[in-house]
């Protein structure tokens, strides 16, 4: 396979197609492409994230914390990052959101043994300041797509994901 890189993106070789009579070029292409204008998203986002002492994943958990008006168990965090995470995971990003000074962990008033995570003052801070960085990235990142090309690709993506999400 052929890894040519062009502004049609990454494309298989004839050498591919001829030795792999059963595979589909456009599916092998695109899965290629996807995996790699995913790792070059999230390692933009990271280095825009790491200044502000985050993750993709801590920036994620962090956003859930500040979109609801009240504490949020840890399990409830994981059901509302859009990328499937277990509770284990989410605890430990909560580990070290608590050791930057951006979460705290209260118990909770009815069942002592589940936990309510906030933000502190410097977590609400720190996710005001980033959001914007955020939203700007976003913006150049995507800007070689007009609005309706990035809204017709969005779509095509969700259908994706809707499919990948079935069972097997």
């Amino acid at each position: 396979m052929s890894r040519r890189g062009s502004r049609r993106g990454v494309r298989v070789s004839e050498e591919f197609v001829a030795t792999n009579p059963g595979a589909d070029p456009t599916a092998t292409e695109l899965v290629i492409n996807l995996l790699v204008t995913a790792t070059l998203l999230e390692g933009k986002l990271e280095r825009l994230l790491k200044e502000s002492r985050l993750t993709v994943g801590s920036f994620n958990v962090l956003s859930v914390v500040a979109g609801d008006p009240e504490p949020l168990t840890p399990s409830e965090i994981a059901a509302r990052i859009a990328v499937p995470v277990t509770t284990a995971t989410v605890t430990s990003v909560l580990d070290t959101l608590e050791r930057n000074g951006y979460i705290e962990r209260q118990p909770h008033p009815s069942d002592r043994r589940r936990l309510l995570i906030q933000l502190t003052r410097d977590g609400r801070r720190a996710h005001a300041e980033v959001v914007p960085r955020v939203l700007k990235g976003e913006k150049k990142w995507t800007a070689a797509l007009s609005g309706p090309a990035r809204a017709r690709l969005t779509d095509g993506l969700a259908a994706l994901q809707e499919d990948l999400r079935a069972p097997d």
